[in-house]
């Protein structure tokens, strides 16, 4: 059973469910109230369900979100990478205090996203196809080591 100050915020989250027709988003955070109230597996039913939906994109930040609320870092920076892959336009949202309970792990700053966050720069550009490849003409070697990377 949550404790009390939970009650109120799952209570609303499954009205703003059934209001926005089940939008993903509000899943994630009834899922992510849940998680931070302990009912574990209400909020893994919720990160099922989003990913089984098939009549909605649903965002792999939004999973993160749950996985957040249950603190499972682990699991959150995954699908925070998933998310960085498929550029998702929502990524502005890690400036949401949601996100603080990673912002001290180094995984976060890993996202390459840290700074453009505070700078108040966008988090992804798009760049014309004609730029791309003069701005990348020099080929990328390995120096050294497998990690090391420089331009020849």
């Amino acid at each position: 059973m949550p404790s009390g100050s939970f009650v109120g915020s799952i209570q609303a989250h499954a009205d703003a469910v059934r209001l926005s027709m089940e939008q993903p988003l509000f899943w994630a955070a009834q899922g992510h109230a849940c998680g931070r109230a302990g009912m574990e597996r209400e909020a893994h039913s919720a990160i099922e369900l989003l990913k089984l939906s098939t009549l909605r994109y649903v965002s792999p930040l939004e999973i993160a979100v749950i996985y957040i609320g249950l603190d499972d870092t682990g699991a959150a920076f995954d699908w925070l990478q998933k998310a960085c892959v498929q550029r998702v336009t929502r990524m502005s949202a890690l400036r949401d205090p949601i996100f603080d309970r990673l912002r001290c792990d180094l995984q976060y700053n890993g996202l390459g996203l840290a700074r453009r966050m505070a700078s108040g720069r966008p988090v992804f550009t798009f760049v014309r196809e004609s730029d791309r490849r003069s701005r990348f003409r020099t080929p990328l070697v390995p120096r050294s080591s497998a990690d090391d990377w420089s331009a020849a």
